[in-house]
C-alpha cells in the first residue's frame, strides 16, 4: 500500500469524504498527498516529483516557498499572525494594488475567493437595486455560495437551478445562467431580463477545465 493510499484511507474516517474539496477526490484511485513544494515542483508523501501547473489554483505565481517571500513570512509570523485589527502592512498592500490597476480606486481583502463573490453580488445588488446575476454553464467556478451553485433550467428557460443539495430553488432562480463563449445567449437573456440583472460574473480562464486562473 502506498502512502498516499494509506492516508486517504486514515482521512476518510476524519473528513467528509477525506477530502476539504470534493476536486480533490475525483482523482482515482486515490489523491495523491503532497509533502512539501519547492519552486515548480510537488513532492509526494511517495517519493514522486511533480510539476505543478496548478500552482495554489493562482496565487503560486512564484512557485513554491522561493527564499525571498519565505524570509519575509518568517519575519511577520515571529512578530503574531492574528490580530483582528488594522496594520500597517495591508495599507501598503492596497496601495500597491491599487496602483497597478487604474481602474481599481479601492479594495477590501477577504480570506477566500468564494467571500470575495458572495460580497462583490451582495455590493453589485445594493448598488443597482436589481435581485439577478448572470453566470456561466460548464467550467466556471464561482466559490461554494449558494447563488452561484447553479446550473443551466431547462432548455425553455434560462433560470438557474440547484446544482447542489441544500440550495433552495427560489435561490436558483435568481441566478441567470448563459453558455459560455456564446454571445447570443447572453444578449438574448439580457434582452428579456437585463433590467433586473445587478451582474454578470464570469471566470475568463476556467480552472475546472485543467488551467489555472493566472
Amino acid at each position: 500500500m502506498s502512502e498516499s493510499s494509506r492516508l486517504y484511507e486514515e482521512a476518510q474516517r476524519v473528513l467528509v469524504g477525506g477530502v476539504n474539496s470534493p476536486v480533490r477526490a475525483a482523482i482515482k484511485p486515490y489523491p495523491f498527498f503532497v509533502r512539501e513544494g519547492k519552486g515548480p515542483y510537488l513532492f509526494t508523501v511517495d517519493g514522486q516529483r511533480l510539476i505543478d501547473y496548478v500552482l495554489g489554483y493562482g496565487p503560486l505565481i512564484l512557485g513554491h516557498a522561493p527564499e525571498p517571500v519565505v524570509k519575509r513570512i518568517v519575519d511577520y509570523v515571529s512578530k503574531g499572525w492574528l490580530y483582528g485589527a488594522p496594520t500597517e502592512v495591508e495599507v501598503v498592500l492596497a496601495k500597491k494594488i491599487v496602483s497597478h490597476f487604474p481602474s481599481i480606486k479601492k479594495v477590501r481583502f477577504v480570506n477566500s475567493g468564494g467571500e470575495a463573490v458572495a460580497t462583490a453580488i451582495r455590493l453589485a445588488r445594493g448598488y443597482t437595486k436589481r435581485r439577478k446575476i448572470l453566470k456561466f454553464e460548464g467550467g466556471c467556478y464561482h466559490g461554494a455560495v449558494d447563488y452561484v451553485l447553479v446550473k443551466a433550467g431547462s432548455a425553455a428557460a434560462h433560470f438557474g437551478a440547484p446544482s447542489s443539495a441544500g440550495v433552495p430553488e427560489d435561490v436558483a432562480k435568481l441566478t441567470l445562467v448563459a453558455r459560455y463563449n456564446d454571445l447570443d445567449s447572453v444578449e438574448r437573456i439580457m434582452r428579456s431580463e437585463g433590467n433586473d440583472v445587478a451582474a454578470i460574473i464570469v471566470e475568463p480562464v476556467m480552472a475546472n477545465y485543467g488551467g489555472d486562473t493566472t
